[in-house]
């Protein structure tokens, strides 16, 4: 006769896949450090905003996609927005909508936090809900 697992085993089991998951790395995953919100702060909040929708003077005129975007969330992947970061980016069907390289004083790790903050606008009240 097959014995039918109980409700502690099973509340263990799923106990254990919600610990390992949590666990699991994500782009999205842990607070933004001091640092990161200083260099986004210094960088990037001028065109795309505390708040990620890059309704700004600067994000405005360049037509700039918002974070807070479930299109631009899906649409790019993390290895671009790192790229972009610290290569700079042009639209190929506007030169005139671009964005500057910060390899020379953005590391590649710190370029992989702000991936981190770009993620994080897909969700409210995103990375740095205090901020204006």
């Amino acid at each position: 006769m097959k014995q039918r697992p109980t409700l502690t085993w099973m509340a263990g089991v799923a106990l254990g896949f919600v610990v390992l998951f949590q666990g699991m790395p994500s782009a999205s995953a842990g607070p933004i450090s001091p640092e990161i919100k200083e260099i986004y702060g210094k960088d990037c909040k001028k065109c795309h905003g505390w708040d990620g929708a890059a309704d700004t003077a600067m994000g405005k005129k360049l037509k700039m996609s918002s974070f807070t975007s479930a299109d631009f969330q899906k649409k790019i992947k993390d290895d671009a927005i790192a790229k972009a970061i610290l290569e700079g980016w042009t639209d190929p069907n506007d030169p005139k909508r671009k964005m500057k390289a910060y390899k020379d004083h953005i590391s590649e790790a710190q370029a992989k936090e702000l991936v981190k903050v770009v993620r994080a606008f897909a969700k409210s009240p995103g990375p740095f809900p205090g901020e204006k």
